[in-house]
């Protein structure tokens, strides 16, 4: 759905954006992680069709976006980093004048600002000026605002930003909800935690350059150093030791009660095989289960390797 291709952005001899090359599959929820500087607003703006890149192509649904620009912005929709707020109008009449400028018709804006406004619950402030909105508020309706005319693709840069804790988990269930919806997501952010609940794809960029990109079981795979393995024995807990002993793939085992941890150097396989040993000596377990990795764990690794 969206692929650049040396995708390079400079002011003056600042380079912001180096040699840019990103893949994103039709569906996915990609997360753009970096720290403050990194390049993530350059290249959403990019891909938003509001920089004109110094060198470098973008494609989005195989259109080149700096030759055919006009004819991507009905399927894109942008949030930005900072509130595209107009103070004086209604929450209702706000998505009614972005409505219009997508050429809605007035059946359609009253029915899409209708269900918009229950989705991110402003349902019951839609008489209500934006300027008496919260920072919460007004990032969910500038969620709403993207939506308007049903775009494709949703670019959103660091949509939690400066978020109280509740304003971010109702902000993070509503981008859980959308990520469902088969549309293509771009979200930029350096809060990791916020990602890992709805993104199923990353990619890590510092200054100006993309150091890593892939699935999360993609990257997971790649940078796995050790397995972390958790058993819960129901019987047999004086003798699962002794077999696990004879396993030169744990690299560590920690028991605390009738749970077992394991550190895991072997593969899937190997896994299963050590799962038949232990059911074959009669001792009895809920199963072998490999605990997942966090996104805070595959870009640790990543950046530690960097």
């Amino acid at each position: 759905m969206i692929k650049t291709q040396n995708l390079n952005k400079k002011y003056g001899s600042l380079e912001a954006v180096k040699g840019l090359n990103l893949e994103i599959r039709e569906g996915t929820s990609f997360g753009l992680v970096g720290p403050n500087g990194a390049g993530k607003t350059t290249t959403i703006r990019m891909l938003a069709g509001l920089l004109p890149p110094t060198d470098g192509t973008i494609e989005i649904n195989e259109i080149d976006l700096t030759r055919s620009p006009r004819r991507i912005y009905p399927k894109i929709g942008y949030m930005p980093d900072e509130f595209g707020l107009y103070k004086d109008l209604k929450v209702w009449e706000y998505l009614d004048y972005f409505g219009r400028c997508y050429r809605l018709g007035a059946a359609d804006r009253k029915s899409r600002t209708d269900d918009l406004l229950h989705m991110v619950r402003l349902s019951h402030k839609m008489q209500d000026y934006v300027s008496s909105l919260s920072r919460g508020m007004r990032q969910r309706l500038l969620v709403a605002k993207t939506l308007i005319h049903d775009p494709d693709i949703l670019l959103l840069d660091e949509p939690t930003s400066g978020l109280d804790p509740r304003s971010r988990i109702e902000l993070l269930e509503i981008l859980k909800e959308l990520s469902t919806t088969g549309r293509t997501m771009v979200v930029a952010s350096n809060i990791l935690y916020d990602l890992s609940s709805f993104c199923n794809s990353l990619g890590i960029i510092d200054n100006g350059a993309l150091v890593e990109s892939g699935t999360l079981s993609e990257l997971s795979e790649k940078y796995k150093k050790e397995r972390k393995v958790y058993i819960h024995v129901v019987d047999g807990l004086e003798r699962i030791e002794e077999i696990l002993g004879q396993d030169k793939n744990i690299v560590a085992i920690s028991i605390e009660g009738k749970h077992v941890r394991l550190r895991y150097d072997g593969t899937a396989a190997d896994l299963a095989e050590l799962n038949a040993k232990i059911n074959a000596v009669g001792i009895r377990i809920t199963g072998v289960c490999e605990e997942k990795e966090t996104l805070e764990d595959i870009f640790l690794k990543i950046t530690e390797r960097e």
